[in-house]
């Protein structure tokens, strides 16, 4: 008898629960301990999970998206995945510094002053991520780029220890 073609959910599994969830190139991608989870491309409920993670070396603490890649916190620093897939992606330690726990957001990179970036102006465009970490606010620009700026109204004196979100 006459076959189909092969069911293109065969060994798909639902995702599991995860933190920072954020939409990455057709994916849903998020973290589970210190690994990062994402979906199948434009099949943001199912994933492999023979296939579909990347394990860091410390807890994954925030993620984000920028043009040309993801910004990964971990309690051992913050790493940048760049590359047209995820699942093909360069991992570049970007950071060393530790990432504080749910601190990510994204900044309008309008609304910051390029000369406390150490940035030229016209590099300040579309969204960028942003954390916190013991040497206050950091911000990661496509690339891999990032800054915490050094301007005393941008940064975070050494005595307040953040627990959400700053920015």
């Amino acid at each position: 008898g006459a076959t189909g073609a092969p069911l293109k959910t065969l060994g798909l599994v639902q995702l599991p629960p995860m933190k920072y969830l954020t939409l990455a190139r057709g994916r849903l991608v998020g973290a589970v301990g210190s690994t990062l989870v994402y979906s199948n491309a434009l099949r943001y409920n199912l994933y492999d999970p023979a296939y579909n993670t990347i394990d860091f070396p410390a807890v994954i603490t925030a993620v984000g998206v920028v043009d040309d890649g993801v910004y990964v916190g971990t309690a051992g620093g913050l790493w940048f995945l760049s590359g047209e897939e995820i699942e093909n992606a360069q991992m570049a330690l970007v950071d060393g510094a530790p990432v504080y726990a749910d601190s990510q957001c994204y900044v309008d990179a309008l609304s910051l002053p390029a000369d406390a970036l150490g940035v030229p102006a016209g590099v300040l465009r579309g969204r960028l991520f942003a954390w916190v970490n013991p040497g206050g606010i950091g911000f990661g620009f496509a690339g891999g780029v990032t800054r915490t700026p050094t301007s005393p109204y941008l940064s975070i004196p050494p005595t307040v220890q953040p627990c959400a979100t700053v920015v």
